[in-house]
């Protein structure tokens, strides 16, 4: 293989692809990237096996092939290269690459790319197309809800529904859910799919650095396949019955108070400048004639205490959550206003943008610290 390709373009095919490269030894193969060359096309590939991010870019072409570079080195020697093409070549005798610019040469030990695992599941059933926008807002309303840990790895991922003209999409680690439904065009069967947490953070990251206005989604054994402005991912799914997360909605609410988004925001934001546990801090709120107070203590620090202006109907409200969990809601409602409602059972919280009964978020609450 010897090709000579604008180092620009490279770049940003590397940085991309090697978000996918695995950090862990369990493979030497999954810690590199795929270089293949065809028909001036240089196509890039970094994998785990759980994700596959695949980047194609045009090259000058003197030798068609393929070869495995380390993910970290080569994506720090294409990064730190100060020149406008960067020529790489392949000794097929003992694959050590030589990547060369205008003022430098470098070195790199590489692997047969037929070592590479297949990042493809065979043949692909069409899926839908969505804008690139919309399944931006709706993952970002979604995925942070997932769970973080695999002691029930159905709740690691994020469930997709589909139905004729509407797609669903949910999260819950089992304390809490999120949910939002939007119309897209879709006429194929009804479908629930799992797809992985980690890889939907990787997806919501590649549309927010795209210019991308629409997202092409397929189906294959056990996997999708998306299409992001010519970048292709492939994901694994999850196996496994992802509950019905309707069920947990509350059917009746002692209380129901609006309030602004931005301002809670910022108060949780400076609650947490004293209640630094990540995982065990407290927020206190407690609310009535129209004020909300929001109230936080660590033995440590000390204590933050804020008075806030909402709209209140029914009971005094008086709850407290993990604090970490209530910011990451309040932040991912992107609307001016929220509405809380405190249901009856558990006095747990199901909040909405003030304009959207078709999305929630759900949030149960925690014993109070004093």
């Amino acid at each position: 293989m010897q090709i000579i390709v604008n180092r620009n373009d490279l770049n940003q095919a590397v940085s991309i692809t090697s978000k996918a490269s695995s950090s862990k030894d369990l493979l030497e193969v999954l810690g590199g990237l795929l270089l293949e060359v065809s028909d001036n096309i240089l196509t890039i590939t970094g994998s785990n096996l759980d994700l596959s991010i695949q980047a194609h870019i045009e090259c000058e072409t003197e030798e068609e092939g393929s070869v495995i570079l380390p993910a970290p080195v080569f994506s720090d020697i294409v990064r730190k290269a100060d020149v406008e093409n960067i020529s790489i070549k392949v000794d097929y005798n003992n694959y050590r690459t030589s990547i060369s610019g205008d003022r430098f040469k470098m070195e790199l030990a590489g692997l047969p790319g037929i070592e590479f695992p297949e990042v493809t599941s065979g043949d692909y059933e069409k899926g839908f197309s969505i804008s690139s926008d919309l399944l931006a807002t709706m993952l970002n309303y979604t995925v942070y809800a997932a769970a973080k840990d695999d002691m029930r790895p159905i709740f690691t991922g994020i469930l997709m529904e589909l139905k004729e003209d509407e797609i669903t999409i949910s999260a819950t680690d089992g304390f809490r859910i999120t949910s939002i439904t939007r119309d897209i065009l879709y006429k194929g069967p009804n479908k629930r799919i799992v797809l992985p947490g980690n890889n939907a953070h990787e997806i919501l990251r590649l549309i927010q650095s795209s210019d991308t206005e629409e997202v092409i989604f397929n189906f294959g054994s056990g996997q999708v396949a998306l299409n992001i402005d010519g970048i292709k991912v492939y994901s694994k799914l999850i196996e496994g019955q992802y509950p019905d997360i309707i069920q947990y909605l509350p059917n009746d609410y002692h209380s129901n108070m609006q309030v602004s988004r931005s301002s809670l925001d910022q108060s949780l934001e400076r609650a947490s400048l004293i209640v630094r546990d990540v995982k065990k801090g407290v927020v206190n709120l407690n609310c009535v004639n129209d004020t909300l107070t929001v109230n936080a203590r660590a033995t440590d620090l000390g204590q933050h205490t804020e008075i806030i202006a909402v709209e209140m109907k029914g009971q005094e409200i008086k709850v407290s959550f993990t604090l970490r969990y209530l910011r990451e809601l309040v932040k991912h409602n992107e609307d001016d206003k929220l509405v809380m409602q405190f249901a009856e059972k558990y006095n747990m919280l199901v909040a909405k943008p003030e304009k959207d009964e078709r999305c929630f978020s759900l949030l149960m609450p925690v014993a109070g610290r004093d």
